[in-house]
């Protein structure tokens, strides 16, 4: 697998280190990994696979977690020892930052196989070369959305509206279902049935009135106390009695 420093442990970082994994070596058979998040649903109710595992799954990568401790020292003990020997080979080195270490790495992995590498049982090379273009690799190792268009042919997707530029088109592709693509290098990008769809970006309406500071909301609070109120008609409900007993306001007042 490929070596490369990340700031965090994410699918993002893991979908880059596969891209450069099939550029460099190729595709593999089968992919060995432990039972993180990104790599399995946690949900025992709801198993839907991972991005991760949609874009190894699109690109006929088997996906195999380990599942038990044989297994996931398996995964973890070439990790301990890099993450033992890697960083004072990196003091030595005098590196500091990412951007040098990530130059600096494949220099040091030579090294290390050099010296520590087991020739396999089996020589031959299970990859396969990827002869696809790359575009289509950008394509599977991206964030695969799925959503529909409205007959104005515009759907949302995070807080932003994707409106699709073919009118000509409108009958047919209104209320389509189609995927929304989110590239790795942050590109969006629209199909449907694998057909890219032209779009622009909108700022979505926000319904929602704005908040007024303290100042203008007072003087809204004066302005309306400040009015003189119209007094009520005789007949008005508020000014009608209904009840049993006469209304007091019409008996006559009697002198002290």
């Amino acid at each position: 697998m490929a070596l490369r420093f990340v700031r965090a442990e994410t699918t993002t970082g893991y979908l880059l280190t596969l891209r450069e994994h099939i550029l460099e070596h190729g595709l593999p058979m089968c992919l060995y990994s432990d039972r993180h998040t990104i790599f399995r649903s946690p949900s025992a109710e709801n198993p839907k696979p991972t991005f991760f595992a949609q874009a190894l799954e699109r690109l006929g990568i088997e996906g195999i977690q380990a599942s038990s401790p044989q297994a996931k020292g398996r995964v973890e003990r070439a990790n301990q020892t890099l993450q033992d020997r890697l960083i004072k080979a990196m003091r030595l080195a005098g590196i500091n930052d990412m951007e040098a270490a990530n130059a600096w790495l494949p220099t040091y992995r030579e090294a290390h196989n050099r010296r520590f590498a087991i020739a396999p049982a089996e020589p031959e090379d299970a990859h396969v070369i990827y002869q696809d273009r790359l575009p289509s690799l950008e394509r599977a190792l991206a964030y695969h959305h799925t959503r529909r268009l409205s007959q104005t042919l515009s759907c949302q997707f995070r807080q932003q509206l994707l409106q699709v530029l073919a009118p000509d088109q409108q009958r047919r592709l209104a209320g389509q279902p189609v995927s929304s693509l989110k590239h790795l290098d942050g590109q969006l990008q629209l199909l449907h049935a694998n057909a890219t769809l032209a779009f622009e970006l909108r700022q979505k309406k926000d319904g929602r009135k704005p908040t007024e500071d303290a100042k203008s909301l007072n003087a809204r609070v004066q302005a309306r106390l400040s009015k003189r109120s119209v007094p009520s008609p005789a007949n008005h409900p508020w000014r009608r009695w209904e009840g049993p007993r006469p209304n007091p306001r019409e008996q006559p007042q009697t002198p002290a």
